[in-house]
């Protein structure tokens, strides 16, 4: 994940306060975001969520990434989808 994050910020080439503000570089943390209280759920199911993800996802799988999906702000904290880039057959595989 290190490396793909990597690969797509050389990609875009932004500038040094656009990479500390949103691409974070070497304080990037790889995670999967399954759900937030802004999508409609409350702490408790969050939590319940988290657990039952744990327990379901551990040790967790492998996932084969094919393309990276581009999102557009609309509206603030509204994002619709702008543009799907393909990987190269050389998928990266997230385990």
């Amino acid at each position: 994940m290190y490396e793909l994050h990597r690969k797509v910020v050389n990609a875009i080439s932004p500038g040094k306060d656009l990479v500390k503000k949103y691409m974070e570089l070497d304080d990037y943390v790889p995670h999967l975001t399954l759900g937030q209280t802004q999508w409609g759920l409350t702490s408790l199911e969050l939590k319940d969520m988290a657990g039952f993800s744990e327990e379901k996802l551990s040790p967790f799988p492998t996932i084969n990434v094919d393309f990276l999906r581009v999102y557009q702000e609309v509206q603030p904290n509204k994002y619709s989808k702008l543009l799907d880039i393909q990987l190269k057959k050389e998928a990266y595989s997230l385990d």
